[in-house]
């Protein structure tokens, strides 16, 4: 065998020629051993616990919820698998940061701004109070909207004020000669007459209300929470059939809000059980299944 060597500093260095050696990374390297069942891997945890019954190893996540600290591939079930939908295919992600109206368009410029030039691209900007004005051109004065997406939150709003926040925005929008098919973003609202006039004026936008509990997890436990959370969305599905709504075209604009604690593989179960229980929701609703977006 061959080797190389090189002189640095005084220093002779000595190895395998990379581009001959390099190790074919497309290559399973688990194919060279034999699959092991999960009666394989309970004979190696008993032996490793030494007549210790695993049960003690068990740990309670919730009130009658008990994770075991082993579980197989052969323990995954693919029962409602379209449910969760398919994995990503894309790792796209906005980087958003979130403002408050109540401080003032000045105020809120600035920090705009400067979250900007320090990679922000999706601002969200919440309007909380029943504002008499709000002067886009100095709110967004200096922001390219073609170049960002912009989130307004208009959920804690009256009516008619949300209305008149997003007429003055789009009038703004008029004075820039901007094509609003171009723009992209999403607007929260709770109203219908709010939601007719973002789907008219804003064509691109997003419409979506947010779903998210009351109480934290910790407080909750991820059981209670994930009722609330569902009660939540259908009480919201309610309200919009008895407003005359279209739920096939609006249900697909939830977001919900879901809180994450540090126990990893149990956040991953929660969020997936939160889809297959989502999907049963629209099902009874009579409707199509669309993928939440949590």
């Amino acid at each position: 065998m061959r080797f190389l060597k090189r002189k640095k500093n005084g220093i002779l260095i000595f190895g395998l020629p990379l581009t001959k050696y390099a190790i074919d990374m497309s290559t399973n390297l688990f194919s060279d051993f034999d699959p092991a069942s999960k009666n394989d891997w309970l004979e190696r945890v008993a032996k490793e616990l030494k007549g210790r019954p695993m049960e003690e190893l068990h740990w309670a996540i919730d009130q009658g919820i008990e994770m075991p600290p082993f579980v197989h591939r052969e323990d995954a079930s693919t029962a409602g698998q379209s449910a969760i939908g398919a994995r990503r295919r894309n790792n796209d992600w906005h980087i958003g940061e979130q403002f408050e109206a109540v401080e003032g368009e000045k105020a809120v410029n600035t920090l705009l701004i400067t979250a900007l030039q320090k990679g922000v691209e999706a601002p969200l900007i919440r309007f909380a109070l029943a504002l008499s004005d709000w002067d886009w051109s100095v709110a967004l004065h200096g922001v390219m909207p073609q170049m960002i997406f912009l989130n307004l939150d208009l959920r804690d709003m009256p009516k008619e004020a949300a209305s008149n926040v997003l007429e003055g925005f789009v009038q703004w929008l008029a004075t820039l000669q901007v094509d609003k098919a171009s723009l992209k973003g999403a607007i929260a609202t709770s109203s219908t007459e709010v939601s007719t006039l973002a789907f008219q004026q804003l064509p691109a936008f997003d419409l979506y209300a947010v779903v998210e509990s009351s109480l934290s997890e910790e407080a909750q436990g991820p059981v209670a929470a994930m009722v609330e959370l569902l009660e939540a969305a259908m009480s919201l599905l309610d309200e919009w059939t008895v407003q005359g709504v279209d739920l096939a075209a609006h249900s697909s604009k939830l977001y919900f809000k879901i809180g994450i604690g540090t126990s990893y593989f149990v956040e991953i179960a929660k969020i997936r059980a939160f889809h297959l229980l989502w999907a049963n929701v629209l099902s009874a609703y009579g409707l199509k299944h669309t993928h939440a977006t949590v």
